[in-house]
């Protein structure tokens, strides 16, 4: 006959179990893999193949030649490209598997995201530098450290790029505006607002945010890989599609951004998908 105290010390662990089942809620999965994908759990990395759960919370991380598709509840779909850190803040679903909300954080490296069902401004994405808001778009984001340049760029729909670093309200602007684009002069700038700039396909496609919140819009030609060709033009891929920064710590001192991410426990990035992303295909290998 059990005592009193072994059913409450059952019960409590009973307890306990249920409440990390519903902490650790699966959100998505793995769709394909190229070896060097893992999981960071307090500190230890675990190493992923194809079907692995994505768990809201995680710490994905990709060594220099590693690479993986997800596929989230939603269907909407992220590709994390080589040498990569990312975090899955948050994704919050509603009983029907639309997306309620959701932010994901790219401490370095690149990726694409492909919005698919996820509801207009549903998403957001943040790094050091920069929040990117998207509405019915694929885009591709990557996060360079030696740099801290944040580089945006979209494929389909629109997306709203700020900077995370601005002057707070009751400072003046500075002397010079911040945003450069080649489709005409920036717009009047507002105290206490963040200055941001609307990249579509036709037009600015491409953004690109330093440490200071300077944002740089124009058009830039799209590859065929998005992934590896943004992560390209930022720096942290290789011509042989593999990273050239998977060995630079991702706690590093990049600035206001990172602090403010760590700080807040939220820190995001993105990359996103184009036209030919085929889930059925796949990954192709990024080194000849």
């Amino acid at each position: 006959m059990l005592r009193q105290g072994t059913l409450v010390a059952i019960s409590l662990a009973i307890g306990i179990a249920a409440c990390g089942a519903a902490v650790a809620q699966t959100v998505g999965r793995t769709t394909s893999i190229q070896p060097g994908v893992f999981r960071n759990s307090a500190g230890t990395l675990i190493g992923l193949g194809v079907g692995a759960p994505v768990v809201a919370d995680d710490a994905l991380n990709t060594d220099a030649q590693g690479r993986t598709h997800l596929r989230f509840l939603d269907q909407s779909t992220l590709d994390i490209g080589p040498g990569s850190d990312i975090k899955i803040d948050r994704f919050v679903y509603n009983p029907n598997h639309t997306t309620a909300g959701a932010s994901i954080s790219l401490v370095k490296g690149v990726l694409r995201y492909n919005s698919r069902g996820a509801p207009d401004g549903a998403v957001q994405f943040r790094t050091p530098t920069s929040t990117l808001g998207i509405r019915g778009t694929t885009t591709a984001t990557a996060y360079n450290p030696i740099t801290k340049e944040t580089w945006h760029q979209i494929a389909a729909g629109v997306a709203e790029v700020c900077p995370t670093t601005v002057p707070a309200l009751a400072t003046a602007p500075p002397p010079q505006r911040p945003v450069i684009s080649k489709d005409g002069p920036p717009p009047a700038l507002v105290p206490g607002r963040q200055r941001c700039v609307t990249l579509t396909p036709e037009g600015n496609n491409t953004a690109v945010v330093d440490a200071a919140g300077n944002i740089r819009a124009f058009h830039s030609p799209i590859a065929a890989d998005m992934t590896i060709g943004l992560g390209q033009q930022a720096g942290v891929i290789g011509p042989a599609g593999t990273s050239l920064i998977a060995g630079i710590p991702s706690i590093a001192p990049i600035g206001l951004g990172l602090a403010a991410i760590i700080g807040g426990g939220l820190i995001a990035a993105i990359v996103i998908n184009n036209d030919n992303d085929n889930d059925n295909n796949p990954i192709r290998p990024l080194s000849p």
